[in-house]
């Protein structure tokens, strides 16, 4: 798995400080067999809230990103449950400021299906986001679903 992550490692997978937050949501440890680690965080929105960023999973940046670094989230993911009509869930991929979450350096919306996938999402930051600062995760309250996250790998390359 971590052969097929390119460039600086810059957050541990095993050592991410989640902090789910939201109403209406269920967060648990499940087995996972077939992704690394063989376990995954569950995510059970209940009831649809007012906006996806809603309800949520963040953790602190573990790395300094620099303006012309490109980041690149890789995590495996997929959907347990839903109520959308294609079942497929819905989740917001983020790497963001902690106090002004309108400034980003990645968010892109992500459609998994019930199958475990690797995913990657990856983007050229145009400022500088200090870790201290930062946050990264998944806002996943675009509807009623349960999906569950696996592993989550960041990394950056210098662009130039």
């Amino acid at each position: 798995m971590v052969s097929e992550v390119a460039g600086q490692l810059i957050q541990d997978p095993s050592s991410i400080a989640w902090k789910p937050a939201g109403r209406n949501k269920r967060v648990k440890i499940v087995s996972a067999f077939g992704i690394p680690g063989d376990a995954a965080i569950q995510f059970s929105v209940n009831r649809e809230p007012k906006a996806p960023e809603d309800v949520r999973i963040l953790a602190p940046m573990g790395a300094d990103i620099f303006s012309g670094d490109r980041v690149s989230v890789y995590f495996w993911l997929r959907t347990a449950s839903t109520d959308s009509e294609d079942y497929l869930g819905t989740v917001d991929v983020v790497v963001r400021r902690v106090k002004d979450s309108e400034t980003t350096v990645i968010e892109q919306e992500i459609r998994p299906t019930a199958n475990w996938k690797m995913y990657k999402v990856s983007s050229e930051s145009p400022i500088d986001f200090p870790s201290k600062s930062t946050e990264f995760g998944f806002y996943l309250g675009k509807h009623r679903q349960t999906v569950e996250i696996g592993p989550v790998f960041i990394v950056k390359e210098r662009s130039g």
